[in-house]
């Protein structure tokens, strides 16, 4: 995963309908994951969705990603960072021109802003993947 403008900007709760979500907030201007892959969850006792299968995602003009778990290395350091855990130092109140996160597993609670793209979308129903449509000329 590699981001632009990166910056850690700590625990906030994140409203729901189900009350607040304690959650770590971080922003980029773009960010690209390679290998990019989806894994829905469901409600307690539901049966889950098969993941997506891998693509690219891409999110350009700037995103504020809130995760209530992101692990990886940044900076050649292995990182966790979870709504109660301290942001170790030298990370928290740092901005980054532009960070590689390598081996990232996040648990993406919401993104808010920018423009995310995909290289393949669900079918609501059954987390069946439909090929992107082509624009213009058919």
């Amino acid at each position: 995963m590699t981001m632009t403008d990166l910056r850690l900007e700590g625990v906030v709760d994140l409203p729901t309908a189900d009350g607040p979500l304690t959650v770590f907030k971080f922003t980029a201007q773009s960010a690209v994951v390679d290998e990019f892959r989806m894994e829905p969850s469901g409600a307690a006792g539901s049966t889950r969705r098969p993941p997506a299968p891998a693509s690219r995602l891409t999110v350009q003009d700037g995103a504020a990603f809130y995760a209530t778990r992101l692990v990886g290395r940044l900076l050649g350091i292995e990182i966790t960072l979870r709504p109660h855990l301290p942001v170790p130092d030298p990370l928290a109140s740092m901005r980054y021109a532009s960070a590689t996160l390598t081996e990232p597993a996040i648990d993406v609670a919401f993104i808010k802003g920018g423009v995310v793209s995909t290289g393949a979308t669900l079918d609501r129903a059954g987390g069946t993947p439909i090929p992107p449509r082509k624009r213009g000329g058919g």
